[in-house]
This record gives C-alpha cells, sequence and structure tokens, in this order.
C-alpha cells in the first residue's frame, strides 16, 4: 500500500516503514547526522501526507452536492438529476448503435444514397 493510503487508514507505522525504505539505504551505524536527516526527510514527508488528507476531507464531495447544503441549491440539484438519468436512459436504450449502424444496415439491405 502506499503510504498516504496507510496513513489515511490510521496505520502511520506502517506508513513511516514504507517512506524509510524509499528513502533509501540507511546510513552507516554510527553516522548520527545522516540518520537524522533521513528521519526529519521522512517526518516532513509523513506530515505532507496529513496536510493532504485534510485538505482532501475538508473539500466538497459530490454527496454534498445531492443533498442539503449552501454548494448545492435546489435548481442544481435537479438538472445534475435529469442530465444523469439522460445519459443512463441514453446507455441503456441503445439509441447510439441504431445511430451507428444504421447507414450500414441500409447499405447492406440496397438502400443507396449520395446524401450524407
Amino acid at each position: 500500500e502506499s503510504p498516504r493510503w496507510l496513513v489515511a487508514m490510521g496505520r502511520e507505522e506502517e506508513a513511516r516503514g514504507v517512506i524509510y525504505r524509499l528513502a533509501g539505504t540507511p546510513p552507516e551505524v554510527g553516522d548520527q547526522e545522516k540518520a537524522r536527516e533521513r528521519e526529519k526527510v521522512v517526518e516532513a514527508r509523513l506530515e505532507e501526507i496529513r496536510e493532504s488528507i485534510a485538505e482532501d476531507a475538508s473539500q466538497a464531495s459530490w454527496r454534498e452536492f445531492f443533498f442539503q447544503s449552501p454548494l448545492s441549491p435546489p435548481v442544481a440539484r435537479r438538472m445534475i438529476l435529469c442530465a444523469m438519468v439522460v445519459m443512463c436512459w441514453q446507455q441503456l436504450s441503445g439509441n447510439e448503435s441504431a445511430v451507428m449502424y444504421t447507414p450500414t444496415l441500409l447499405k447492406d439491405a440496397g438502400v443507396e444514397s449520395d446524401a450524407a
């Protein structure tokens, strides 16, 4: 799993381990300066991930748009619902395939025309 997913699922220690592996080989034993630097990089990356997840959580979702909220006036909800119903109906009715294959079927049936 990715570190971002692990943090989002509350598994920060596993995410920290993954980031450590991605950060490269560990420093030589006794090289405390490199070890601290690597730890800073890992912690900075974890903090970036936490901030990103918090920002994503604060943004609007589709669910909020369809239910009562300041982002979704009733007119907008009705318009989107109508558009979705029309798109589903078009796919389920097969209208697109009929329009696409009609010229081929008519030509095979012997109907010829110069009109486009």
